[in-house]
């Protein structure tokens, strides 16, 4: 992965955690949240999962919104 000068990228969560993932957005306390298919996943900031989201769509959500 190359991103350009003065940015940087680093690994989050593993397939095993967070795999497929379709989209992403983050809260304002710095958890993640992902969604791939049959999951919407919230994420610590460490990329360790918290929580699951019941009633996931099938194929993964195709945008997310978190508020407050």
């Amino acid at each position: 992965l190359q991103v350009p000068e003065g940015f940087e990228a680093s690994l989050v969560a593993g397939h095993e955690t967070a795999n497929d993932i379709h989209c992403m957005t983050t809260v304002p306390d710095g958890r993640i949240v992902v969604s791939g298919r049959g999951y919407v996943r919230l994420l610590a900031a460490d990329g360790k999962k918290l929580l699951d989201f019941a009633g996931a769509p099938k194929d993964g959500a195709m945008g997310l919104f978190w508020e407050k």
